[in-house]
């Protein structure tokens, strides 16, 4: 079935990533991108001007006394009055620095593919395969109706098959979400691989229109951290 290991590595790699400088647009609740949409999105302020430069002072002052442990006794106790003097500045600023996301499922379930899902997890089980990955209520609200047909043709496969004809055909969805993030940001070479394009190539094919849309809307965002953000949140709602 569709196996997405380095799907993980790809979200933790746009998490990681320096997209940019700091700043957010105003804080919004963007809602579902259509009347119909299988997810919601909002954003919200994550952290503030303020909390950032008390993040950062506080991170200095690790470092400072961090230092001064690492001294000899001769230079220790001056060291660690140099780092007690240091102040953070009082800071007034309740401008937003970081904007997060967060996508929730609100489509209802489509008992086609419900069901079916359940067919293919029974016959995982009786194979003992680990279904602990086979989440069938969510894919039920993410993916299209033709999930059902091929869950039913895993279901017929015998023990051990292979599976790959059920799949269906790869897109060429991957490949092109990458390469928009790319021309978006630019962080093409710090989590979306060759093998990575391919991969959701073939994820996306299981996936509804709207639900890919979504994706994509992530790369309206104002800057890039805020995209980086908004696609690490997409990622894992619908590749958990």
């Amino acid at each position: 079935m569709k196996t997405l290991a380095h799907l993980a590595l790809f979200v933790s790699a746009l998490a990681s990533s320096s997209l940019g400088a700091a700043g957010c647009a105003t804080e919004s609740d963007s809602g579902p991108a259509g009347a119909n949409s299988s997810l919601s999105r909002q954003s919200f302020c994550a952290k503030t001007v303020c909390e950032k430069i008390h993040d950062d002072c506080m991170s200095y002052l690790d470092e400072c006394f961090g230092q001064c442990y690492g001294m000899g006794p001769e230079f220790a106790y001056q060291c660690v009055s140099v780092c007690n003097n240091y102040q953070c500045t009082p800071c007034t600023v309740n401008e937003c620095d970081e904007h997060g996301y967060k996508f929730e499922i609100v489509a209802p379930p489509d008992p086609k593919v419900s069901d079916a899902c359940g067919r293919y997890e029974a016959k995982a089980a009786q194979c003992g395969a680990d279904t602990s990955r086979i989440i069938c209520d969510r894919f039920s609200r993410l993916e299209r109706p033709e999930a059902a047909a091929a869950y039913d043709c895993y279901a017929s496969l015998p023990c051990g098959s292979e599976g790959s004809s059920c799949e269906p055909p790869a897109t060429d969805w991957g490949t092109n979400f990458c390469l928009a993030l790319n021309a978006t940001c630019g962080f093409f070479d710090m989590g979306c691989t060759v093998e990575q394009m391919a991969e959701l190539d073939l994820a996306a094919a299981w996936l509804k229109d709207d639900v890919r849309a979504e994706a994509m809307r992530c790369l309206e965002e104002p800057l890039c951290s805020d995209v980086s953000r908004c696609t690490t949140a997409w990622f894992e709602t619908v590749f958990p």
